[in-house]
């Protein structure tokens, strides 16, 4: 059995064509068909970093208690992992083209070739995937992300968003009708926008200044989005409204998600308090108490994310 300790858990930046970023894996509470104990309870999906060798990052699964880690892929460079809305698969993004696998590991598809693509979240009915796309331009102001759809079976492609700026990090709305992202005019603060499913009728909901903005997560009950805001975690109304900062200033955190019932959220964090730091995966209250940590990460090996059922 592998204890949290021993499990690692959680964060790490990699250099990637993009530049320098910390890059996602995904944790999914959920709980997967079979009759073991093991596939009956709840598991994470999330990416962990091969160490001793070529620098390699593998999807695995592992309990809510931190136990039973299965492996699902090995050898390649494979990161941020959604769990598909029938439980059965996993979109994820292998040195940035879309994969999906079956949650045994078995059934490997390649959705898009030779492209930067990132932040893949399924719709909540299976029938789309959105994610991120960076096209490089030919100098470096020309380089834009944009948000895309595409299907299950890498068919009807669609491009969302376009000129003038940027555009990443998408996630749906519970009933599927909605997408929130992040949208960055050129030379412009970033801010969290939402639009509907087929990339009309965008709306801005903050009015934010000198905040890093990013990782937008849609409340299970459709009322709020969290997102990461200046290395902690705020919410909007899902209309738009006053921003909330839910961490206490001694933690800091990012890639917030929503458990099932909406009442809390779970981050990748750290305590930064007494020369300590105590990085691991935390949970909150949406409205700021309650915090505690669920898992450590105290060797740095897991990269992270968060996607709740």
């Amino acid at each position: 059995m592998t204890s949290p300790a021993s499990c690692g858990i959680f964060a790490t930046v990699v250099p990637t064509s993009i530049g320098a970023r910390v890059v996602a894996s995904a944790i999914a509470i959920t709980a997967l068909g079979g009759a073991s104990a093991i596939a009956a309870a709840p598991r994470i999906v999330l990416t962990r970093e091969t160490v001793g060798g070529p620098e390699r990052a593998e999807i695995v699964t592992v309990g809510a208690s931190g136990r039973h880690l299965i492996r699902l892929t090995h050898g390649h460079f494979d990161l941020m992992p959604d769990w598909g809305p029938d439980r059965n698969r996993i979109v994820f993004a292998r040195l940035y083209e879309l994969r999906t696998l079956r949650t045994d590991g078995s059934g490997l598809r390649t959705l898009t070739h030779g492209e930067t693509d990132a932040d893949p979240d399924w719709s909540p009915d299976g029938e789309l995937i959105a994610f991120d796309r960076f096209d490089r331009g030919e100098v470096e102001e020309d380089d834009l992300r944009d948000i895309f759809t595409i299907r299950p079976n890498g068919t009807q492609l669609r491009r969302l968003t376009g000129a003038p700026g940027e555009s990443w990090s998408p996630t749906w709305s519970p009933g599927g009708t909605k997408i929130a992202y992040v949208q960055a005019p050129f030379e412009e603060q970033a801010q969290i926008w939402r639009m509907s499913a087929d990339g009309h009728h965008r709306r801005r909901l903050t009015d934010l200044d000198n905040q890093i903005v990013d990782d937008p997560a849609w409340s299970p009950d459709g009322r709020t989005i969290a997102f990461t805001c200046n290395h902690s975690i705020c919410t909007v109304p899902h209309a738009g409204g006053t921003v909330d900062e839910i961490l206490p200033s001694h933690i800091r955190g990012e890639k917030p998600t929503w458990s099932r019932d909406s009442e809390r959220i779970l981050f990748h964090g750290s305590r930064q308090e007494h020369g300590r730091q105590d990085p691991g995966i935390y949970s909150i209250h949406a409205d700021g108490h309650g915090l505690r940590r669920i898992l450590a990460d105290p060797s740095h090996a897991y990269f992270h994310d968060a996607s709740f059922f």
